[in-house]
């Protein structure tokens, strides 16, 4: 349950805002349960309450990560008067301030990295890091999912 309070890091709740929580089952799952799913949790809903949103947001992560889902936070901010009837797209986030980079091996490999993988993604994450640097980026946050 610490992991996940560490995301509240790197994403704003702010008063009005509205987080998107997409799960997406992992191909081969056979399950009655749905292939994807979209939820959405408004601040407005918990007066203002940000632990409170933010503590409904985790609840429901580790329940669906309990089934089987893999869970993600759409990462910018979504506008205040998205209607929450389907998925963001492009034109309902707000702004842009964070980007994602994702940094996998170019195997299909279904087990975990081993040492060596690991040690060569952290060669490419500092590569990454040294190019965005000078080009006027801030530091980074890096998370290993």
């Amino acid at each position: 349950m610490n992991e996940i309070k560490k995301m509240w890091q790197i994403f704003l709740c702010r008063p009005n805002c509205i987080l998107e929580m997409r799960a997406l089952l992992p191909k081969g799952i056979d399950t009655h349960h749905p292939k994807s799913l979209v939820k959405h949790f408004r601040a407005m809903e918990f007066q203002g309450d940000r632990d409170a949103l933010r503590s409904a947001f985790e609840q429901e992560a580790l329940r669906l990560n309990s089934i089987g889902y893999n869970v993600y936070i759409v990462m910018n901010p979504i506008k205040s008067d998205f209607p929450c009837n389907a998925a963001a797209r492009d034109d309902d986030i707000e702004y842009r301030d964070l980007l994602l980079i994702d940094i996998d091996r170019a195997s299909t490999a279904k087990c975990p990295a081993n040492d060596a993988e690991l040690s060569e993604a952290k060669k490419v994450v500092y590569e990454v890091e040294k190019y965005l640097s000078t080009h006027g980026w801030g530091d980074s946050v890096q998370v290993m999912s």
